[in-house]
C-alpha cells in the first residue's frame, strides 16, 4: 500500500513562493490502479516525482509497504532505494544500449544467467520476444513503451509510477497499449500510479481515480462515482463534456427541483453554500448523456438509450416541464454514437448524444428535455457556458 499524507512542496518564484503541492493525502491499495487526473499545473507530476524521490517534499509523509520513504523524522531514501519503478514519458530508453541491455539495467548486480532470463521473461511478457537485439531508434513508439514499462518491471518493485507514458502514441494506438499495459500489470498483481491529463484514460483506466487542481486533492474514489457526482461545476466540466447553466431552486428534502431554460428538473444533490432564505440561485450542471432530442414535427428521435446519471437510491424520478427548443447547429459522427450540438432559443448551447444512427439536419427545430436528475450547485457564482 502506498500512503501519503499531508504533503507538502513549495517552489520560489521571485519573490514569492507557490505551493506546488499542499497538504495532499493519497492512498493507493496494494494491487490495484490508481490514476491522478489534473490539468497542467496541478501539481500530478510532483506528487509524481516526490513519490520517486526525485523532489524533496517540504513537509508530509511518504510510505510504502509499511516503509518510510519520506518524512520529517527521517532522511529521505534514495530514489534507486524506495523499490518504485518508473515508466517516465516518451521511454526515456538509453539510445546506446540495446533493447536487453536498456531492460536488464535495474538488476545489473545480479547473476549474468539470472538477468539474462529475467529479461527474457519480461520481453516475452511484453510481446517483444527475439526483440532484445535491436536499438531503440530500430522500434516503433509502442514498442519503445513497452521497452520501458518491461525495464521498470524488471527488478520487482512493489510500486509503479506511470507519468502519462502514453501521450506521444498516436490515439489508437494509445487506447490498445494503455489496455495492455492495465491487463498485464493486473495480471501481475502490481500496484500502480498513473499520471495524466487525458480524462478518458484516468477514468477507464483507473480502479481509483484522484482528481487534482491548484496542488490539492479535490475528489477521490471509485471512477464512476466521481464522475456522477463531480463535487462543483468547475469538475463536473473538467471529468467530460457539461454545460452549466443557472437555474433557482425549490423545494425542500427529497423534492428539490430546479428551474433553468431546460425547464423544471428533478435534482439528484445539492453541493456548494448552504442554501439560504430568499438565496435560490444555483448552477445546473448537465451532460450529453441526460438529454433526450425529438424533431418538433417527428416523433422522439434519439429515446434514453445511453446510461445517465441517476443520483443516490432517494432521489426522485426525473420530472421535467415541456423542455426547451432549440435549432441544430452541428452533428459530429463517431460510430457508435454521435453528438448533436443545438442552440436554444435563448442562445445556449448544449450537446446531446445520441446513437450513431440518428440524424439531424443543420437547422432543424428540435425539443430538448432532460431524462434524469441534475447536480445543482447553490450560490455558486460561476458562469454559464
Amino acid at each position: 500500500m502506498l500512503e501519503v499524507r499531508g504533503l507538502r512542496k513549495c517552489y520560489t518564484t521571485g519573490r514569492h513562493p507557490t505551493a506546488a503541492l499542499d497538504r495532499v493525502d493519497l492512498t493507493v491499495e496494494k494491487g490495484s490502479f490508481a490514476t491522478v487526473l489534473g490539468p497542467s499545473g496541478s501539481g500530478k507530476t510532483t506528487l509524481l516525482r516526490c513519490i520517486a524521490g526525485f523532489e524533496r517534499a517540504d513537509a508530509g509523509t511518504i510510505r510504502l509497504a509499511g516503509r518510510d520513504l519520506d518524512s520529517p523524522s527521517i532522511s529521505s531514501v534514495r530514489p534507486y532505494d524506495r523499490d518504485i519503478g518508473v515508466v517516465p514519458q516518451e521511454g526515456a530508453l538509453f539510445p546506446h544500449l540495446s533493447v536487453a541491455r536498456n531492460v536488464a539495467f535495474g538488476i545489473a548486480d545480479r547473476p549474468r544467467a539470472r538477468r539474462r532470463e529475467r529479461v527474457e521473461q519480461l520481453l516475452e511478457l511484453v510481446g517483444l520476444q527475439g526483440l532484445g537485439d535491436r536499438r531503440p531508434h530500430q522500434l516503433s513508439g509502442g514498442q519503445q513503451q513497452r521497452v520501458a514499462l518491461a525495464r521498470a518491471l524488471a527488478p520487482e518493485p512493489r510500486l509503479i509510477l506511470l507519468d502519462e507514458p502514453f501521450s506521444a502514441l498516436d490515439a489508437q494506438l494509445r487506447v490498445e497499449l494503455r489496455e495492455e499495459v492495465r491487463g498485464l500489470l493486473r495480471s501481475l498483481g502490481t500496484t500502480a500510479l498513473l499520471v495524466t491529463h487525458d480524462q478518458a484514460e484516468a477514468m477507464t483506466l483507473a480502479d481509483h481515480l484522484v482528481v487534482m487542481r491548484g496542488g490539492r486533492v479535490v475528489a477521490a474514489g471509485d471512477p464512476r462515482q466521481v464522475y456522477d457526482e463531480p463535487v462543483d461545476a468547475e469538475m463536473g466540466r473538467f471529468l467530460g463534456e457539461a454545460v452549466v447553466v443557472r437555474g433557482t431552486l425549490a423545494g425542500s428534502g427529497d423534492t428539490v427541483t430546479v428551474d433553468c431554460v431546460l425547464g423544471r428538473l428533478a435534482v439528484a444533490a445539492e453541493t456548494g453554500a448552504d442554501r439560504l432564505p430568499g438565496r435560490t440561485d444555483c448552477d445546473v450542471l448537465v451532460r450529453p448523456e441526460q438529454l433526450r432530442v425529438q424533431r418538433l414535427d417527428g416523433p422522439v428521435e434519439a429515446p434514453p438509450w445511453s446510461p445517465g446519471r441517476t443520483g443516490s437510491a432517494s432521489a426522485p424520478a426525473a420530472t421535467s416541464t415541456a423542455g426547451a427548443t432549440a435549432s441544430v447547429v452541428a452533428q459530429s459522427f463517431y460510430g457508435h454514437d454521435a453528438l448533436v450540438r443545438v442552440r436554444l432559443d435563448d442562445g445556449t448551447q448544449l450537446a446531446v448524444r445520441v446513437p450513431g444512427s440518428v440524424r439531424f439536419g443543420v437547422g432543424d427545430r428540435v425539443r430538448v428535455q432532460v431524462d434524469t436528475p441534475v447536480w445543482t450547485y447553490a450560490g455558486s457564482a460561476s458562469t454559464a457556458t
